[in-house]
């Protein structure tokens, strides 16, 4: 049997850096500037476009494949059960603007994130959330990044970005199943 072992470090999340790869596929690091010098906490084999060079098709994509990660997901109210994303869509209304709770505080890469979240109503009147929970760390950085650009070109707001990409979502998820 093997045994973890575990520890702490002290450090605060802004210390810490994405080195994102360089084009192509290459080493993705997270390093925390200690008194000695730089130390790697995760080194990882990523690809190019999760950190840099995002589009928006590619975001899009990137968090439809994380949300239909979340289901089956059932209402804790009335029980009833949404088998998918598409189901999710068609029976829930959406209220409020999502919000990146990272993006709007400045955090582009916190080793620790609050996340996002989308609330839509169930039919029985509850609220239910899409979160980013369980996404992988180089991926939310990725979304982060991008979105961080596209406030800038644009000239929007984060939650004015995340309203249109919820639309956009919620739009190729039903183009997606009228074409199966």
């Amino acid at each position: 049997m093997m045994r973890q072992a575990r520890f702490k470090l002290n450090f605060k999340p802004h210390d810490c850096q994405l080195q994102p790869a360089v084009p192509g596929e290459g080493m993705a690091q997270i390093t925390f500037g200690g008194p000695r010098g730089p130390v790697v906490l995760i080194k990882r084999k990523i690809l190019h476009d999760e950190c840099v060079t995002m589009t928006e098709a590619r975001a899009i994509e990137t968090m439809i494949a994380h949300l239909q990660g979340l289901f089956p997901k059932t209402c804790p109210n009335c029980g009833r059960r949404f088998v998918s994303l598409r189901d999710f869509i068609l029976n829930t209304t959406p209220i409020g603007k999502p919000i990146a709770h990272d993006l709007e505080m400045g955090e582009l890469n916190p080793l620790h994130p609050i996340g996002a979240v989308a609330v839509s109503n169930c039919p029985c009147g509850t609220s239910l959330a899409l979160t980013s929970e369980g996404m992988p760390l180089f991926r939310f950085w990725g979304l982060l990044l991008w979105a961080k650009r596209e406030t800038q070109r644009r000239g929007q707001t984060p939650q004015e970005l995340l309203q249109y990409v919820r639309g956009e979502i919620r739009k190729q998820v039903l183009a997606e199943s009228e074409e199966l």
